[in-house]
């Protein structure tokens, strides 16, 4: 025998359900009367989805490959220098004019 409480709540779940398929529109209706109906008859399928057994990482940059080559070539940082002074005498052509003509 159900005691009073499993009946009030199977109540209130069926005041749900009625009302989530009131609100449903036509074509979600006919779709869920459709797979009721299977149910009842024998024809419709359960299907057991499993849960998954971690928490999916789904934020964040991914990870690079574990095997990639350690880069051997560094930069040369006088390279740098020669680029910044080329571009002052692209700025100020006469000072730096002068300075090598004498």
């Amino acid at each position: 025998m159900e005691n009073a409480q499993d009946v009030e709540n199977s109540a209130s779940l069926s005041k749900k359900r009625f009302y989530e398929y009131q609100t449903m529109n036509p074509t979600q209706r006919g779709i869920q009367l459709n797979i009721i109906t299977q149910i009842i008859e024998g024809s419709g399928i359960f299907v057991n989805i499993p849960l998954p057994g971690q928490a999916q990482k789904t934020k964040g940059r991914p990870k690079g490959t574990s095997n990639k080559p350690k880069s051997t070539t560094t930069r040369d940082p006088y390279h740098f220098n020669h680029i910044r002074n080329r571009r002052r005498s692209q700025k100020n052509p006469s000072k730096f004019n002068q300075s090598e003509k004498s």
